[in-house]
């Protein structure tokens, strides 16, 4: 992971010298790598000062097209109906900055299995379902939102005023562990926390 300009970069290392890359930018501009050269431009705009001498990607090889899509949410009011439960994607999705898409599917397919599983009325066991699952994505956007500050919505930012924010993030406890749990889980976090505290507690800043 790298951060620079207006650009934060994900690279994931995979088998037989290939990797996955993602560089994530402002909405406004979508149509950046669009069009025949979209692929080798995401190439040698991947080439970040910052990883110099640590990374080279921009004479890679593309593996395919380049696709832009937008990092956003979309959830279901409700997840149940009659004879229907949703889950996974179906049910709503994260934006997918945090990479919580696939750990959330398992754990919608787990505690749906658990739940009709749980003996002749599951409706109860369905509905503790739909109310967790409301939770984690609650605290699944509010680690998203504390990203979108920590590096003030991907325009191009002060190294030092990110460095600052940072270590603001690390001074308090809840929003470091905010900042970690997509690598920790949502178990991990103050079940309430809410924007409100969130907004507190990043303005105690200042």
């Amino acid at each position: 992971m790298a951060r620079e300009s207006d650009l934060l970069f994900f690279s994931f290392p995979e088998e037989s010298g290939r990797t996955r890359l993602y560089l994530c930018f402002p909405t406004a501009q979508r149509s950046r790598f669009a069009g025949r050269n979209g692929a080798q431009k995401f190439l040698e705009t991947s080439a970040l000062a910052c990883l110099d001498g640590v990374a080279r990607l921009e004479n890679a090889r593309p593996a395919g097209p380049c696709a832009t899509f937008p990092g956003e949410d979309s959830r279901a009011q409700l997840p149940l109906a009659e004879g229907a439960v949703l889950i996974g994607d179906a049910a709503g999705y994260e934006n997918p900055l945090q990479g919580q898409g696939l750990s959330m599917a398992l754990q919608d397919a787990h505690d749906v299995s658990r739940a009709l599983l749980s003996g002749s009325s599951p409706s109860a066991a369905l509905e503790q379902y739909a109310a967790a699952r409301a939770v984690r994505q609650r605290l699944g956007n509010l680690g998203v939102a504390l990203e979108v500050w920590a590096n003030e919505g991907f325009v191009v930012q002060d190294p030092e005023e990110r460095a600052s924010r940072y270590e603001h993030i690390r001074s308090d406890d809840v929003l470091t562990a905010l900042e970690l749990s997509y690598a920790t889980g949502f178990d991990t976090l103050p079940q309430e926390l809410t924007q409100t505290e969130l907004a507190a507690r990043v303005h105690a800043r200042h």
